[in-house]
Order: C-alpha cells, then sequence, then structure tokens
C-alpha cells in the first residue's frame, strides 16, 4: 500500500537533514527535491512550498551577515535543477485528451477558488484518515495548532498552513485523499518541525513565548497524533496479518502447483485486476480491452471503456488457436446468471462490462471454472476460467 509514498517519506527526511548544510551542499538538495517532486504530485505540491522555504531562509540569513555576490549565483543553478523536477513531474501527471483518469470536464477557475476557500475555512477537513476519531472541528483545530508551533519561524507556520489548504483544495477539484495521500501532509509536517529543531538561532532565548508553544507541540501534540496513528493503526495491522489483501499471490500459487498451466495465457476482465500477478509468475497476460499483451494497464482511450462477455470470449478462442496455449480467464464480474436486465456493470474510471443471455451461455459451454480467489479485502478477486 505504500508504494511510491513510502518513497516520499525518505526524500522529505533527506531534506530534513540535509537542510543544515544548504550552503555547503546546495545540489545535493536540490537533487533531492528533484526526485521527490517526481515521487507523486502530492510531494510535487509540498517541494514548491519547501523551495520558498530555501530561498527565504538563505536570503534572511545571509542578510546579519556579509555575503558575496558568488554565493547568490550558487543557489541558480540548484534552483532550476528543482525547477526541472516539478515540471518534469507536471507534464508526467497532467491528464491529457487520452487520459480517463479525470473527468472530461475542465476545472473551471471559480471551482479551483471555491476548493481553496472551503480549504482555508476548513484546512483540518480532508483529513479524517491521519485524524482519526476526531471531529472536523477539532481536526480544524489540529491544523491551526501545528502552524502555531511554527510561528518562531513564521514563513513555515505559513507554508504549513498553506500546503494543508493546497493539497486539502487538491483532494476536492483532483481526487480525496485517503491514507496514503494524507500521510504525505503528516511527512511535510514533521519535515518542518525537524528542520526548525535542528535550527542553532533557536536555541537563545528559551523563554520566548514562540519558543516554548514550538515545544509545546513538539513534545505534547505531535506525540498525541503519534498515538492516534498507533490506534487507528491497529485494525490495518490485524487485517494485515489475518487477511488476504490480494489474490494475486494465491492464484500464483495455483499456476505453479498446476504444471498444465504454467505456460498458460492470462486474460483479466476487470483488467486492473491482475496488475500485481506478474509479481508472483512469469505468465504471458493478455489484456483484451486494448487487444495485446501487456504486464500493465494504462488508463487511456485506448483502453476500451466498453466490452461484452461475447467478445472476450471471442478473444480468447482467436488466442488459443494462435498461440497453441491454455487460456485462463480471470473474471472479477460475480453472479452474471442471477442479475436481470440491464446486463452491465460499470468498474472504476467509467468502464463497462456488458452480456446478454446468449453471450452468457456460450460462455459457459465454451469454458470450466478451475478455481476461485474471492476472500481478499481488496478488489483482486475473481474466478477463473479455463477455455476448452
Amino acid at each position: 500500500m505504500a508504494r511510491n509514498y513510502g518513497i516520499s517519506m525518505l526524500f522529505f527526511f533527506l531534506f530534513a537533514l540535509l537542510f543544515p548544510q544548504r550552503k555547503k551542499r546546495p545540489y545535493l538538495l536540490a537533487f533531492v527535491l528533484f526526485f521527490l517532486a517526481n515521487t507523486n504530485v502530492h510531494s510535487t505540491i509540498f517541494v514548491c512550498f519547501l523551495t520558498l522555504f530555501w530561498i527565504y531562509d538563505t536570503v534572511s540569513f545571509d542578510k546579519k551577515s556579509t555575503i558575496e555576490v558568488t554565493d547568490y549565483k550558487q543557489l541558480v543553478v540548484p534552483l532550476f535543477i528543482v525547477f526541472l523536477g516539478v515540471s518534469i513531474a507536471i507534464l508526467t501527471v497532467i491528464p491529457d485528451d487520452n487520459s480517463i483518469v479525470m473527468p472530461e470536464f475542465s476545472i473551471s477557475i471559480s471551482g479551483i477558488f471555491n476548493a481553496l476557500g472551503q480549504s482555508i475555512i476548513h484546512p483540518g477537513y480532508p483529513f479524517n484518515e491521519i485524524f482519526p476519531g476526531l471531529p472536523p472541528v477539532i481536526r480544524d483545530l489540529l491544523i491551526w495548532i501545528l502552524a502555531a508551533g511554527l510561528l518562531i519561524r513564521p514563513l513555515a507556520a505559513v507554508l504549513l498552513l498553506g500546503g494543508a489548504i493546497v493539497l486539502g483544495g487538491f483532494f476536492s477539484i483532483g481526487y480525496s485523499g485517503v491514507l496514503r495521500h494524507q500521510g504525505i501532509f503528516f511527512i511535510y509536517v514533521l519535515t518542518f518541525y525537524w528542520i526548525i529543531f535542528r535550527d542553532t538561532r533557536l536555541k537563545g532565548d528559551l523563554a520566548s513565548l514562540k519558543i516554548r508553544i514550538f515545544h509545546i507541540v513538539l513534545y505534547g501534540v505531535i506525540p498525541f497524533v503519534l498515538c492516534i496513528h498507533l490506534v487507528g493503526s491497529y485494525k490495518y495491522i490485524v487485517r494485515d496479518v489475518t487477511q488476504e489483501m490480494s489474490s494475486s499471490k494465491s492464484f500464483g500459487q495455483f499456476i505453479q502447483n498446476h504444471e498444465q498451466y504454467r505456460d498458460a495465457i492470462i486474460m483479466g476482465e476487470p483488467d486492473i485486476r491482475l496488475e500485481s500477478l506478474p509479481y508472483y509468475v512469469d505468465n504471458r497476460i493478455f489484456v483484451p480491452r486494448i487487444n495485446r499483451y501487456k504486464n500493465y494497464i494504462k488508463l487511456v482511450r485506448e483502453n476500451k471503456q466498453v466490452l461484452s462477455l461475447g467478445e472476450l470470449l471471442v478473444i480468447a478462442t482467436s488466442l488459443k488457436e494462435k498461440e497453441n496455449k491454455p487460456v485462463l480467464i480471470a473474471l472479477g464480474h460475480f453472479g452474471l446468471s442471477d442479475q436481470g436486465p440491464p446486463f452491465i456493470r460499470t468498474e472504476q474510471y467509467g468502464k463497462k462490462f456488458t452480456w446478454s443471455l446468449l453471450e452468457l451461455k456460450e460462455f459457459k459451454e465454451n469454458t470450466v471454472k478451475v478455481a476461485e480467489f474471492k476472500q481478499d479485502v481488496k478488489n483482486e478477486r475473481y474466478e477463473v476460467y479455463l477455455l476448452k
């Protein structure tokens, strides 16, 4: 489940670790942000805020001492590296006309302002997964408290709050964030507190109110949040230990245990449910919606939006005749015989699967069910049919 979001945490913490050496190793810091921006779009957002903090902190710090012009020039190329990383990330993820990830309607300026406005009023509302069990008003208050703890460095407080607002707005106009997406914000919070904690300029006046607030949040509020995480993680830990998260491992073992299937061609519908299968077996996977072999699914329009059971059977039959190999069909649409008209199922991103009574009859006559995998708690479950 962590996927690339776990890699984000690595680069966030590397940034915090290297930040005190920003004048000696600006290129190293720049490449950390370059790679962080390309882990996921949420981190790309935060890279922009961290870069602002880096620029301002360097300039404001140097105002207190003599600085040569060459020192400013040393920032130009590192900042260009960061800019390049952010640009590549945006070009990578921005949906084009061929994408089916985002709805067809374009995002309006008014929609963006409305989303940001709601996020300003309720900055904690979108973060129900990293603050589990807390009502929305308490989550709002918690965001403000986390920002207040950084008032010792006002820009850090503004950027933390700004990060919460922008990410919350993104959740509204893009797609809502679940645990792994929201968790990036908490890592962003920890990164700022790590940087400020190690700032030697703050070791002076320990009696300062702002320093007291910083310590209260660092040693009181953040441990409180971590305790909430411990309690909230219990159900996930129990689920991981006691239940199957995907059928792919079991399906892979089934293939390994049956020699006649080790060179079988595998087809899946919905196709996305077989994406993790190549981690367990080397069988070729044929994607019927794009009519070619592929180990992963691209969410583009060439990936056929509507597929019928009859088409699926025709493609499987053609494959068997052409390749002279067994064909296994992993069908994730259960209970087709029990459903009345209209004979249609809608999957993620608007993909549709249809069938008729005649197509269902022909499918049953030409296939035999050899296994079923329905125990996982997510969506990688299916019945496996062998084409006769």
